[in-house]
């Protein structure tokens, strides 16, 4: 397999795995509930989720927990993970927070401060595997 040809492999890969994650956080915005809640605990994971996989990085992401517009009391794991301990710090602090989540699944929820960076960070990803894709296309038809 020539170079090229995994050029515009990985590029639509890049474009597919971003426009998947864009066209989530993109839905929950439009049509998420806010509301404050708190960093009430954070989750940790090393690797793929076993513990005994230390050789792996540990991320740490921060669990929220709000009351939705009926009342119920929810807790969430939001999607932005660190590598460093910021949830652990926000969780012992029990920072305020806007809450973003899904009216028909509330557990579905983020921070609503992070949604657009995360919006941004995709959407650079999506553009960078358009370029490319089309460098190696470009190189393929010469």
């Amino acid at each position: 397999m020539s170079v090229w040809v995994l050029a515009v492999i990985v590029g639509l890969v890049f474009v597919l795995a971003a426009g998947f994650m864009l066209s989530h956080d993109v839905r929950l915005v439009a049509r998420g509930q806010r509301t404050q809640g708190r960093v009430a605990s954070w989750s940790f994971r090393r690797g793929d989720g076993r513990w005994e996989d230390r050789e792996k990085p540990a991320t740490f992401a921060p669990v929220l927990r709000f009351q939705t517009a009926g009342g119920e009391e929810v807790e969430a794991t939001a999607s932005v993970r660190s590598g460093t301990p910021v949830a652990v710090v926000a969780a012992l602090l029990q920072l305020p927070v806007g809450v973003i989540y899904d009216p028909d699944n509330p557990r579905n929820a983020d921070i609503s401060f992070l949604m657009w960076p995360m919006m941004i960070f995709e959407t650079l990803f999506i553009l960078a595997g358009i370029g490319i894709a089309v460098f190696g296309v470009t190189h393929l038809i010469r």
